[in-house]
């Protein structure tokens, strides 16, 4: 997690909150924005997983786990808001973006070895 981000090492811990409570912040949509770019950094500082230090393994899965479910919800909420005939928070473009990564996050972590 990088300390120097905008929520600092609070990111993981907003989005966590966002996942908890399933009530939207101000600060949930830039955590969610720094936790993946954390995991992009880790991703390309280490290019596969078995080579990313065993300490920080369960940290960058955990990460991978979290952002993954909070775009789920967040992807659940755009549709409920659509159904109620409200201006969802995300635009089409958004959301394929959205759901493109959580594709990804979610195939990557299935390949995680868990020892």
């Amino acid at each position: 997690m990088d300390k120097t981000g905008i929520l600092g090492a609070d990111a993981r811990a907003d989005v966590t909150d966002y996942i908890r409570t399933k009530q939207m912040q101000p600060d949930t949509i830039v955590a969610l924005r720094e936790l993946v770019e954390d995991l992009n950094h880790e991703v390309a500082l280490y290019k596969v997983f078995k080579s990313v230090p065993a300490a920080d393994q369960t940290n960058v899965r955990n990460d991978m786990y979290v952002a993954s479910e909070a775009i789920r919800l967040i992807e659940k909420s755009d549709a409920a808001l659509v159904k109620a005939n409200k201006q969802p928070m995300f635009s089409a473009e958004e959301h394929a973006a959205l759901t493109s990564y959580k594709s990804k996050v979610d195939k990557a972590t299935k390949f995680i070895p868990t020892g």
